[in-house]
């Protein structure tokens, strides 16, 4: 049970680090965006080989692809929706797996409407909202 909490508590910061740099300056890095991204997806592996073998096999063969959808849509409608963006749902899909991310990206997109609406903006930060669907789908 504490090597689950292990594993959501890093994917938490690893969120919540790029949601703040998103909300400040809507500029985020690229060594912490992949290094994070990397370490994150690397632990939660071992977490998940420890626990259930097969099923993180399965989970990390689904994000895969995920990761992949995800760079291609970001190159082809020409970045909207951005690179970082793109990757940070590519690492999140290859520690969690393809259906707890799809619905979080559904979730995070309703949140974005709902925000959009109620503020009269057209564009919003997308991180933040990531990490709110992150906490209503993992808690």
């Amino acid at each position: 049970m504490w090597l689950i909490t292990i594993k959501r508590c890093l994917i938490l910061g690893y969120l919540g680090y790029h949601a703040y740099h998103d909300i400040k300056s809507q500029r985020l890095y690229l060594n912490t965006l992949i290094g994070g991204g990397l370490l994150v997806t690397a632990i939660t592996l071992l977490i998940g080989l420890r626990q259930a073998p097969v099923w993180q096999l399965r989970r990390t063969a689904s994000g895969i692809v995920v990761f992949i959808a995800f760079l291609l849509i970001s190159r082809y409608t020409e970045e909207k929706i951005g690179y970082a963006d793109s990757l940070i749902i590519g690492f999140l899909a290859l520690a969690l797996g393809a259906l707890d991310v799809i619905l979080m990206v559904i979730i995070s997109c309703l949140f974005i409407a709902l925000w959009c609406v109620i503020t009269k903006r057209k564009e919003a930060p997308y991180l933040p909202f990531l990490l709110a669907s992150y906490l209503l789908v993992m808690f």
